[in-house]
Parts: structure tokens; sequence; C-alpha cells
């Protein structure tokens, strides 16, 4: 289920995502959160970020997506706009995420840890 890092725990807040071809990340305190992007058929949804130090731009792809939910904040604080806060994994591949601009609950059965270029 997953590919490219460590899996995330269970019932869990994440913020890290461990033993990745870029070290380990923290999503909270070392990484801006730069938006999401959905396949067209709607079955991938890919949570696109970058590095504060190195600017490595990197993506977490949840793969065979199903209930999608996604809830734009449009009341956050402008300087907080590249703020994730974390996932919530849920068990049964079931996942939610939160970010300064975003919210969403989602069911996939791959994630995937890819880093761009």
């Amino acid at each position: 289920m997953f590919y490219g890092m460590m899996p995330w725990g269970i019932e869990s807040e994440i913020i890290y995502c461990q033993q990745t071809a870029i070290g380990d990340v923290d999503l909270h305190n070392a990484a801006d959160f730069l938006g999401a992007h959905e396949s067209e058929d709607g079955h991938i949804l890919t949570l696109q970020f970058r590095t504060m130090e190195e600017q490595t731009p990197f993506g977490i792809r949840f793969e065979n997506v199903t209930d999608l939910e996604i809830k734009d904040k449009p009341n956050y604080h402008p300087g907080d706009k590249s703020l994730f806060y974390a996932f919530h994994s849920l068990g049964d591949g079931l996942f939610e995420f939160e970010a300064a601009t975003m919210e969403g609950k989602l069911k996939a059965t791959g994630v995937v840890f890819d880093v761009a270029g």
C-alpha cells in the first residue's frame, strides 16, 4: 500500500514521511504545501509540496481513490497559505488531511511518495 516511504501507523496523526528518497520529511515544519491535483478520472489525488530548505518538489499521491471529499477553507490567514497540518490514517485505506487552505477525506489503495524532477 505504501511506496517510497515507511508506512504510516493506523489511527494516528501524521506529519512525517520517513525513509523517502530525500530523507525524512516533516510536512508541517520543513515543507510548504502547494496544493492538490486530482486526475481527470478522479482516481488519483496528489498533494504537492516543496521542502523549505532545498526547495525540492515532491508529492504524496493517493491511488485508486474513492469517496473523495475536499473542502476549501476560504478564511485562512494569508501568511498560513503554505501550512500543512497533518494526515490522519483511520485504517482500511481511509485518510483525512488538513492544510490551512483545504481539508479532505478519501479512501485509497496506495500511497506513494514521489520526488518530482
